[in-house]
């Protein structure tokens, strides 16, 4: 992967992650708790799986990007030492 497209992925998860914070940013405890229907997760089940699955996909990017297109200053993850995002 180049670094071109490398920091193209990173922005779009970037972007994404500000985009969902924004949309979830004014909604109360009880909108976020409140099934929106019998059969509809809640709206804070959809956050916290999208939360996770960025988590790991953060995890596993430095790993698959080149050395240079990512912070080499970043803290060690739980999900890396104790290998929760391993599949």
């Amino acid at each position: 992967m180049t670094n071109k497209i490398a920091a193209s992925f990173v922005d779009g998860i970037a972007w994404t992650h500000q985009a969902i914070l924004w949309l979830v940013q004014d909604l109360s405890d009880e909108m976020l708790t409140k099934p929106p229907s019998t059969t509809a997760p809640l709206i804070s089940w959809h956050v916290f799986h999208i939360a996770r699955w960025a988590d790991r996909l953060q995890v596993s990017l430095p790993s698959r990007l080149p050395a240079d297109s990512h912070p080499s200053d970043l803290p060690d993850q739980i999900w890396r030492f104790e290998e929760v995002a391993q599949a």
